[in-house]
């Protein structure tokens, strides 16, 4: 039943991976005809395969049910939910370290971890009712988390600030690039948790996921005006 359970997590995650991979192609803007029509062409024989994929997945996924007792497919299911609640909260725990971390390196504005913050004590919580339920040692987990973490902001950091990048444009770029990198992983974590978990599991933890990629989108689109509004310039007559 593990390994079913792996198996069917995989396929899942890759999928939700290749979702977060279609969706930032729509953000290209194409600068010329040529650009367009091949970003338009290759976006959309991407949409194409993901659903071809995701109504192969959805088939053998019914098959599965088919073959397998109500008990066993429950057992598959908590796995997973098991799994893809702890693997978001492993993300957002290492994004607001590594945040905390950026701001202090580059005298940003904290908004950054304050917002991961909220989002990661709500997935926290989840975690712990479903390791509660599964009878698990929450404390035990728990360490074993640090640990995780600790090895990961040395091996495997989320962010990766360009210095040459930051001598040109200064703490502008490290701040966009931060804020970008975010809401890659959010978007990553919010569909790999939908695509894993049942839909009845976790809904304060996906709630909070949609709301706060919303709230970021609003905040950009927010910045861009702003931008926008500075180099808006108004001519006068010369005045004699």
């Amino acid at each position: 039943m593990k390994t079913l359970a792996k198996a069917q997590g995989d396929l899942a995650d890759a999928l939700a991976q290749y979702v977060t991979i279609v969706q930032q192609l729509k953000k290209l803007r194409p600068l010329t005809e040529t650009q367009l029509l091949l970003s338009k062409t290759f976006t959309r024989a991407k949409c194409e395969f993901y659903l071809n994929q995701m109504s192969e997945f959805r088939t053998l996924k019914h098959k599965l049910c088919e073959s397998v007792s109500t008990e066993s497919l429950d057992f598959i299911q908590r796995i997973m939910d098991k799994n893809a609640i702890i693997s978001t909260h492993l993300y957002l725990r290492q994004l607001v370290y590594e945040t905390i971390h950026l701001c202090h390196k580059y005298k940003i504005e904290e908004f950054l971890p304050t917002f991961l913050t909220k989002i990661e004590q709500l997935v926290e919580s989840d975690v712990q009712s479903c390791l509660h339920k599964e009878k698990d040692d929450i404390g035990k987990h728990m360490l074993l988390v640090k640990e995780m973490i600790k090895d990961s902001l040395k091996e495997n950091k989320l962010i990766t600030i360009s210095q040459i990048h930051i001598s040109k444009s200064g703490t502008k770029y490290a701040q966009e690039a931060m804020q970008l990198r975010v809401e890659a992983i959010l978007n990553q974590v919010n569909n790999q948790l939908c695509l894993l978990s049942a839909n009845r599991s976790f809904q304060t933890s996906k709630a909070s996921l949609q709301k706060g990629l919303e709230e970021l989108k609003k905040r950009k689109d927010s910045n861009d005006n702003n931008e926008d509004e500075k180099h808006d310039f108004v001519f006068v007559d010369k005045v004699t």
